[in-house]
């Protein structure tokens, strides 16, 4: 088969996701399909065994990721006439779905920032709900790689959701409680999320409890930022809180690890 993407010029030299494509419903299974067809150059002739071989994906979900990408516009598959005799098929991504930009509701063209402010959902407040929170899609993004690399990378989807939603309150209350930071609030948000889940990797049998019970109490404690936690750990047990995470021979740098997904979890 041979990949076809939308062509580039040198005013758009870059492959660009559109949002709609990252906050739709589309699974995570579909959007690691699209990713990696898109890191690849133009006119690349890969087979399926050998992409599913890449992505760590059986037939079913891989069948399954790629019909999810046709519905929704991202992807069409035509059949052609090969060499001796065999068919061949060409593959053509779209980068921008129109559909999904009709229908999505979690973007906006005027948007300049790629930090979405949290915000409360209309209609589950309407209705007497728990309050849920959204956070952008970079944040998604980073915070699922991490997941994937981790001993809880088998998490099921309602359980990614749950901690994305966590993590949108706990960036909603560093903001409102005015914490000056000097940079992103996600950032932050980041770093604590993947502390509170650091410390949840074994507490069997419901780390991803752990790892809420964990986030809430910090939140109730007005536990708003990393050097809260540092401050904290440190008036509990008199401990680094590097070293409660072994990470001893990282020391201060592990901020670092953290940002870049650079955790060594057979250490942990």
């Amino acid at each position: 088969m041979t990949i076809h993407r939308a062509p580039h010029d040198r005013g758009h030299p870059y492959t660009v996701i559109d949002n709609t494509i990252l906050d739709s419903d589309l699974s995570n299974n579909a959007k690691v399909v699209m990713w990696t067809l898109l890191s690849n150059r133009d006119d690349w002739k890969p087979h399926s065994q050998q992409l599913m071989a890449r992505l760590n994906m059986s037939r079913k979900p891989f069948d399954k990721a790629i019909k999810e990408l046709k519905e929704y516009g991202l992807l069409s598959i035509t059949k052609t006439n090969g060499n001796k005799g065999h068919y061949d098929y060409d593959w053509d991504i779209k980068e921008v779905s129109s559909s999904l930009a009709q229908t999505s509701t979690n973007s906006s063209k005027n948007e300049e920032s790629t930090e979405v402010e949290p915000q409360r959902s209309i209609s589950d407040t309407a209705n007497g709900n728990a309050t849920i929170y959204t956070i952008s899609s970079l944040f998604r993004i980073d915070f699922d790689y991490f997941i994937s690399e981790s001993p809880l990378c088998d998490m099921s989807d309602q359980d990614r959701t749950a901690l994305f939603n966590l993590a949108g309150r706990l960036n909603h209350e560093i903001k409102i409680h005015g914490y000056q930071y000097s940079g992103s609030t996600e950032k932050e948000t980041s770093r604590m999320m993947k502390v509170a889940f650091i410390k949840s990797i074994h507490k069997q049998p419901n780390p991803i409890g752990y790892i809420i019970s964990t986030v809430d109490g910090w939140i109730k404690s007005d536990l708003l930022s990393m050097d809260d936690l540092e401050r904290d750990q440190l008036e509990r047990s008199d401990s680094e809180l590097y070293d409660v995470l072994k990470m001893h021979d990282i020391g201060e740098d592990y901020i670092g690890i953290l940002d870049d997904n650079g955790v060594d979890w057979d250490m942990m």
